[in-house]
């Protein structure tokens, strides 16, 4: 009985050295590396040329100086550089920041318009541009036209008198177009 029970107690520390390994049986992985280039990101730019140039007819105004009456019409113009580039970019180029105060507002208009070489750039009918992709930075002009209108003459009309245009605050916006 005593050789039964020593091979009992030998088969049972067996049975628990083989359930015990069980556990630590690894799963198998691998990998493998793929042959890819880098991918470079498309770039948004736009910057002024040099200082614009506001306008009266032909003549070049200072408008800090200038003082507008009704019918008269001034034009800012200004180069831009801009950078289109991405192989899905669109991007829009508008104007804003014309402020005024008291009535001007309701009898201001502003109108923008831009030329470049090529076809980087076509008009909305928003009044604002689609800037398409481009090699490198294309130079653009763009051009904002002023109109203070005349209204009826002989009528006694005293809006606008007295009141401020803000044109420091002219700025271009290029924006990418999400669709």
């Amino acid at each position: 009985m005593h050789k039964l029970l020593k091979a009992s107690i030998a088969g049972a520390a067996g049975i628990a050295l083989l359930a015990g390994g069980a556990g630590t049986f690894a799963a198998w992985q691998d990998s493998a590396q793929i042959s890819a280039t880098s991918i470079q990101s498309g770039k948004l730019d736009i910057a002024s040329v040099a200082n614009g140039v506001w306008k009266s007819g032909a003549t070049t105004i200072d408008p800090a100086t200038y003082l507008v009456v009704p019918g008269d019409v001034l034009t800012f113009t200004q180069d831009l550089t801009v950078e289109a580039t991405g192989t899905n970019l669109a991007a829009t180029l508008s104007q804003s920041g014309l402020t005024t105060s008291g009535t001007l507002d309701n009898d201001v208009t502003s109108v923008l318009d831009v030329t470049a070489a090529g076809t980087i750039v076509t008009k909305n009918t928003d009044g604002t541009f689609k800037v398409t992709p481009g090699a490198g930075s294309s130079k653009l002009t763009v051009k904002v036209t002023v109109s203070f209108p005349k209204g009826v003459t002989g009528a006694d009309n005293q809006a606008g008198q007295n009141e401020t245009l803000n044109l420091s605050a002219l700025k271009f916006t290029l924006a990418q177009t999400i669709s």
